[in-house]
């Protein structure tokens, strides 16, 4: 079955102002879309059963929310190793260190909240 559609013209300046919503709409759906597929990468490290992350300053932190954020494992990786060299524990065997996806965390957190609930 065909709808037939009310198609009244417009003028020229809301032609332009309907393109530009359009565009804007477009711009915003990309973003979220990028938003969503982006994978962030953090560095998590055990150290006695208890679970930190790197921050900026070489700390740890218990929270992830103030952890370095990089864009590629592989710049995760290569910060981890630097970061094992500085402080002279490479091989060290109470250390477990792993790079995580940020979203995988929060997704592990939120479900963990709700269950508790």
């Amino acid at each position: 079955m065909i709808k037939s559609v009310n198609t009244s013209p417009i003028s020229k300046e809301e032609a332009l102002s309907l393109v530009k919503q359009a565009e804007s709409n477009l711009l915003k759906a990309e973003e979220r879309l990028d938003y969503l597929t982006r994978k962030t990468y953090l560095i998590q490290i055990t150290i006695n059963n208890k679970i930190y992350f790197l921050c900026d300053d070489d700390s740890l932190n218990e929270k992830f929310g103030g952890a370095i954020k990089f864009k590629q494992k592989c710049d995760a990786q290569q910060e981890l190793m630097f970061w094992l060299e500085r402080i002279d524990a490479v091989g060290n065997p109470n250390l477990k260190c792993e790079i995580v996806i940020e979203k995988d965390l929060l997704r592990n957190f939120i479900s963990h909240t709700k269950k508790t609930n």
